[in-house]
């Protein structure tokens, strides 16, 4: 199964082919220009697969939590994409996906990520499975949950969104900054069961804040 997946939540910017078992991918830190970037490093990933957008079949993109603007921006373009090619779209998690990239690991699992305003996102995975809900918590209320929990703790930056004294000895840390691994296994089984993304879907926030109020993101367009 041909596969195009796209991550644009966070300051990293991912894009990546799934073609049967080769994923191809690029991956780079921008944080500003996923815009500008979007559709001209879809068209190098492809070329990189050897394939083209006709030879797709379908799209896989992260629905949140993260970058409001960064989220329109990835899902707007997926939609029209998908829509032009007449191919499915699912969305995922992006925390899901870094559970599933890490499944094989012996140790529980906490996806952490950036939520801004002194806050985290996390979710607690274990064999590449949520074991909680989805968190938008302060990083001290996290450490009291889960002080005296084994974990290991993955994601763009994860050591760094927690102050010395709430680094508990049961942790540690991977820096994680491409989890198109797992978008691609996750995305193929959504696929297959048909879990597709309706017309009015949008992005999974998980909160509102301020930088969600009179934005309006500029969408990139793909020109072959």
């Amino acid at each position: 199964m041909n596969l195009l997946l796209l991550d644009t939540s966070t300051e990293i910017l991912m894009v990546g082919v799934s073609r049967d078992a080769a994923l191809y991918s690029l991956v780079e830190e921008n944080d500003k220009n996923h815009a500008s970037l979007l559709a001209l490093r879809i068209r190098e990933v492809l070329v990189k697969a050897k394939t083209t957008l006709q030879d797709l079949q379908g799209i896989v993109c992260t629905m949140g939590p993260g970058s409001f603007t960064g989220l329109r921006i990835g899902l707007s373009l997926a939609k029209g994409l998908g829509e032009s090619l007449g191919i499915p779209l699912v969305g995922i998690k992006n925390l899901d996906a870094m559970g599933k990239t890490l499944e094989s690991s012996s140790r529980q699992l906490a996806g952490v990520m950036d939520a801004r305003k002194k806050r985290i996102y996390s979710r607690i995975y274990s064999n590449g499975q949520g074991v909680s809900d989805f968190l938008d918590i302060s990083p001290e209320d996290f450490y009291s949950l889960y002080k005296d929990t084994k974990l290991l703790l993955c994601g763009p930056n994860p050591q760094s969104l927690f102050l010395s004294e709430l680094l508990s000895p049961s942790w540690d840390f991977k820096v994680l900054k491409n989890w198109l691994p797992g978008m691609a296994i996750l995305g193929k089984e959504m696929i297959l069961k048909k879990a597709f993304i309706g017309p009015g879907e949008g992005p999974y926030y998980h909160r509102f804040g301020e930088e969600d109020l009179g934005i309006t993101p500029r969408i990139p367009k793909l020109v072959e």
